[in-house]
């Protein structure tokens, strides 16, 4: 692939569908399905959802800094969270951060947020590991083979 890659990959693209589909998905929720809410108690579901979005916010910022460290210098990141699993960005908003704005908004319908952002990302992250193919060649293949998509892999 010829085109240089954005640093912000396909993250704006994926980050608008995410919305507009959270927004829908809380308008349903909010209009015709309020009585869908998750079987936890509120101070377990505010709790966790907290814990979550926290965690995935210290994820988000450590995996944003480490590739843009790697992309200005123009290199395949492939330490400390990029280790774990190939795309820590995107892996911060759909296991923790939108998990847990669906813990603070008590939303049965809300867990398919998630759902949604993987099946989109799985469709959209292709441009973005053709260039790193393009870019990397054989490193890249390799550690896309030895490292998991988005659910971090840890090795004892």
């Amino acid at each position: 692939m010829k085109k240089k890659m954005m640093l912000r990959g396909i993250g704006l693209e994926f980050t608008g569908l995410s919305i507009l589909y959270s927004l829908l998905v809380l308008a349903l929720h909010q209009f015709f399905f309020p009585e869908m809410a998750l079987p936890l108690g509120d101070e377990v579901r505010l709790a966790f959802g907290a814990l979550l979005i926290l965690t995935g916010l210290l994820t988000f910022v450590m995996s944003a800094r480490q590739i843009h460290k790697a992309f200005r210098e123009g290199r395949l990141e492939t330490k400390g969270l990029y280790s774990l699993c190939r795309h820590p960005v995107y892996s911060s908003w759909l296991l923790l951060i939108v998990p847990g704005v669906v813990l603070l908004f008590n939303s049965m319908l809300g867990l398919t947020v998630p759902i949604f952002m993987y099946l989109i990302l799985k469709k959209m992250v292709v441009e973005e590991e053709m260039y790193l193919e393009g870019k990397f060649g054989r490193r890249y293949l390799d550690y896309k083979r030895q490292t998991s998509f988005v659910i971090p892999r840890f090795r004892l």
